[in-house]
C-alpha cells in the first residue's frame, strides 16, 4: 500500500526535464573547471618565459570571455525554455 503524504508524483516529463538539466549545469561546470585549468596552465607557461606576458594575459581573458559567453547563453536559453 502507497502512503499518501500529500504530495503529488512529478509529471511524467518532469524526471526527464530535470535530467536534462542536469547534464546541463554538469557541462557548464565542466566548462568552467576546464577554463580555469587553462588559465593556470597559462600562466605557468609565462611564468617559465614561454609564452610573451601580453600573449599569455590576453589568451586568459579569451578563455575567461569564452566560459562567459557559453554561459550566459545557455542559461538565457534555459530561462526562455522555463517561460
Amino acid at each position: 500500500m502507497v502512503k499518501n503524504t500529500g504530495i503529488l508524483p512529478p509529471a511524467p516529463g518532469c524526471r526527464k526535464e530535470r535530467s536534462m538539466k542536469a547534464s546541463i549545469y554538469e557541462s557548464l561546470h565542466a566548462i568552467s573547471q576546464a577554463a580555469e585549468q587553462i588559465s593556470q596552465h597559462i600562466e605557468r607557461l609565462k611564468a617559465e618565459g614561454v609564452l610573451a606576458p601580453a600573449l599569455a594575459d590576453i589568451r586568459k581573458l579569451a578563455i575567461k570571455q569564452l566560459r562567459a559567453e557559453v554561459s550566459l547563453n545557455s542559461l538565457l536559453i534555459l530561462v526562455d525554455r522555463e517561460q
